[in-house]
């Protein structure tokens, strides 16, 4: 091939190449605000009729527990005798490979469309309990995923920049190896409120068929600041009453 026809193949090539390539993803719209907008039915319509994109398994993603807990000996045997494995020596990626089922954090999924997520909130397995006796953790049988607590404030955060948004969890216990890891009501309840942390709904309002509740997840004062409060309410009520005796 000469030169000429060189430089006409390469320029083909070049061509071929620029018209069949993928154009960019575009940014998914938002499931109520930009949806409503556009469709007025769906506006006046109930919450019940939407069509959720959702994320099985949500909280499958994370293996920083997994990889703390194969860290100690004790802990990886007792994984392994939970997942029923003869020893814990398979290491994180068998593990990943029998309960990973989410490759994006909960900000991506959410980015990307995500509205509905499967959360099975639970105790660590009996086995392997002593690593955190007080915290929740997503459940794929007796492997612990994400944290329950961080999950909802990764969401809230997420809601808090996106006003429009509405996200639904679906919180089970569904696949758990045994009964002892699902947790009551109460508490679920009392592991938002650890560490002086509680939901706390802000606004409930109509719109249309909808009904949304704004929520936060707040952290109480510590001991050294409610006093400091309550020396500054006190040094303000005697500075108002100084002034008044002028």
């Amino acid at each position: 091939m000469n030169a000429r026809n060189y430089l006409a193949a390469l320029l083909v090539a070049n061509a071929f190449s620029i018209a069949w390539a993928a154009p960019p993803a575009p940014k998914p719209p938002s499931t109520v605000g930009d949806l409503a907008k556009r469709n007025s039915r769906v506006a006046r319509g109930p919450f019940a009729r939407f069509a959720l994109p959702g994320a099985h398994d949500a909280g499958m993603f994370d293996m920083r527990v997994v990889r703390e807990i194969l860290a100690n000996r004790l802990l990886a045997t007792a994984l392994g005798a939970a997942i029923g494995m003869a020893s814990a020596i398979f290491g994180p990626r068998a593990i990943a490979n029998l309960a990973m089922t989410q490759k994006d954090n909960v900000r991506t999924m959410l980015d990307i469309g995500t509205r509905y997520f499967d959360f099975r909130p639970g105790w660590l397995h009996p086995h392997i309990l002593a690593f955190n006796r007080m915290e929740l953790y997503h459940q794929h049988g007796a492997i612990p995923g994400y944290s329950y607590v961080a999950f909802l404030v990764d969401v809230l955060k997420w809601l808090a920049a996106n006003p429009s948004e509405i996200v639904v969890v679906g919180a089970n216990t569904q696949g758990f190896a045994v009964d002892v890891m699902k947790p009551t009501a109460e508490a679920v309840d009392q592991a938002l409120s650890t560490g002086g942390r509680a939901l706390v709904p802000l606004r409930m309002y109509f719109k249309d068929a909808l009904v949304k509740v704004e929520v936060a997840l707040c952290t109480g004062k510590k001991l050294f600041d409610k006093r400091q409060a309550i020396k500054d309410r006190e040094d303000k009520r005697n500075m108002q009453k100084a002034l008044r005796r002028r």
